[in-house]
């Protein structure tokens, strides 16, 4: 059939040795795909696995060559800390060119540890060509349930440069109620800030608030606006960036359009809520790619719902 596009076979073979389970397997692909045997052997115990596995693909010649080869392990410590490591070898490779024995490897690598109940977490995250000893990338992190900070590096071991600085700070879920718990005001706020030490023009920052107010059972009201800044290379220093944040709180002057803080999109939802339909209210406005140039585009609806069949509608868009 013309949609069948994979044939598999698998079997496995698990033998129990002391409190560890070794594991012997091959698994084949057939036509219409390239027909390819791979045997794997996989050894677990508790929190540690390591499996190491070798294919053979067929070549033109209807003969099974060696292939790529994979190794990897794993080790958990509950609540404290966690490692693995995947390796690839291109074996084939190797053999069939003059190349040195590290050209063909390639690693991946992650590392996290975990403190104070899992509020502090620290992770350390690898990915490297064997060839060169090239780092295609090198990440630290640091994080908190609402900040989190990490620094990419890349590049040869031996000249190996900081590349990347991202900032997350996320503020969720804060509820405040009052007259019996009827009324609510609800505040979310996510900044992200992406520092390139390579490229000024790639460095932004993004501000997204989110505001909710409700009294039960008559309204609901919230508003979402997201600000972008790309401009942060116009910037001689911090105080140049903090005279731009103040004109872009400027509303009566001509400072908003000077500033390099600009408004992606904006959204306001209102909800009346009756005995029998909700009235609904909502303005959205975000920036556009129309006729090569970027413009606002503003979208107005209006339309009653009914509670006993939330699906009938009756609506309005301008």
């Amino acid at each position: 059939a013309q949609d069948i596009t994979v044939h598999s076979l698998s079997w496995s073979l698990p033998v129990s040795i002391a409190t560890g389970v070794l594991t012997m397997s091959v698994g084949a692909s057939l036509p219409p795909k390239t027909i390819s045997i791979t045997p794997k052997i996989a050894f677990s115990m508790q929190n540690f696995n390591a499996s190491f596995s070798q294919k053979f693909v067929n070549s033109p010649s209807q003969a099974l060559n060696i292939d790529m080869s994979y190794f990897d392990v794993s080790y958990s410590y509950p609540d404290l800390f966690n490692f693995r490591l995947d390796a690839t070898y291109d074996t084939g490779r190797f053999l069939d060119a003059d190349i040195a024995f590290l050209d063909a490897l390639s690693v991946k690598t992650s590392l996290n540890f975990m403190f104070f109940d899992k509020y502090l977490r620290l992770s350390n995250n690898l990915d490297m060509l064997g060839d060169g000893l090239y780092f295609k990338s090198l990440v630290h992190t640091i994080s908190i349930p609402w900040l989190k900070i990490s620094l990419m590096s890349r590049g040869p071991v031996q000249s190996i440069q900081m590349y990347t600085l991202d900032i997350d700070c996320r503020i969720e879920n804060f509820i405040k109620r009052w007259w019996k718990d009827r009324i609510a005001l609800k505040i979310e706020f996510l900044s992200s800030f992406h520092y390139s030490f390579i490229d000024d023009t790639a460095t932004a920052l993004r501000l997204s608030s989110n505001v909710g107010f409700e009294i039960a059972e008559f309204l609901a009201i919230e508003l979402s606006v997201t600000t972008v800044n790309k401009g942060f290379y116009r910037y001689g220093s911090f105080v140049d960036l903090f005279d731009d944040l103040l004109r872009s709180l400027d509303f009566f002057g001509d400072g908003r359009v000077k500033t390099q803080f600009n408004m992606e999109s904006i959204s306001l939802d209102v909800v009346h809520k009756m005995k029998e339909w909700d009235l609904h209210c909502k303005y959205e406005g975000s920036v556009v790619l129309s006729d090569m140039e970027w413009r606002w585009k503003p979208v107005f609806s209006i339309f009653l719902q009914w509670k006993a069949i939330p699906e009938i509608q009756v609506d309005r868009r301008f």
